[in-house]
């Protein structure tokens, strides 16, 4: 049936990106794009917008960020105000204009995710958001941002084995700018050492 065959190129396409192959993924996408316009069983704005984005952000992983942004469009003219897929929209938005380098787009669309950030997961999404702000003071070479926003108590910290590694590395490339050399070598050191850790950890799991 038209249900099944949405769900296996689903669970299809999300196996292929976790073996980094996107191209295939893409085609897999493309399809229950299809799907979903070809039969009436299962047609609906939500579940179409809904495919568009997942093939958008498909789009972003193959860094194909200019078609991202050209299937968010469709997608969001499916969508109702308020609809939590368009907030999905704005995220993916955010992502393509910052690869692309058009930071002040970029800037917009984080605001914009910053404002329905609410809930329970509020705090750890206002983290990230805050760790993307930093990246585009970086990338603007606003380097005194970075360290005012960085050194900042953030809650994305406690996920040692992501966002925490994320924000070490940008803690010493933002002191490598501002000629902070003995910072930069000190936090390279701290971060060798959490990394070993992790290694320790993982070792000891297995």
């Amino acid at each position: 049936s038209a249900y099944v065959a949405f769900y296996l190129n689903y669970i299809e396409a999300h196996h292929l990106q976790l073996q980094f192959r996107f191209k295939a993924a893409a085609k897999v996408l493309k399809e229950q794009v299809n799907i979903i316009v070809e039969y009436p069983a299962i047609k609906s704005n939500a579940r179409l917008a809904g495919a568009l984005i997942n093939y958008a952000w498909n789009e972003i992983y193959f860094c194909n960020f200019s078609n991202a942004l050209k299937e968010i469009e469709k997608a969001e003219t499916l969508l109702a105000p308020q609809s939590i897929n368009l907030y999905q929209c704005f995220e993916t938005r955010f992502y393509s204009y910052f690869y692309l380098s058009e930071y002040e787009n970029a800037a917009q669309y984080l605001a914009l995710l910053k404002a329905q950030d609410d809930g329970a997961t509020a705090e750890f999404r206002t983290g990230k958001r805050e760790y993307h702000s930093a990246c585009i003071a970086f990338a603007r070479r606003d380097h005194q941002a970075v360290h005012e926003i960085l050194r900042q108590l953030n809650p994305i910290e406690i996920d040692d084995e992501g966002w925490n590694i994320g924000m070490r590395f940008l803690f010493i490339m933002n002191d490598i700018e501002l000629e902070k050399t003995e910072n930069a070598v000190l936090r390279t050191e701290n971060l060798r050492k959490h990394l070993e850790k992790l290694k320790k950890k993982t070792n000891i799991a297995k």
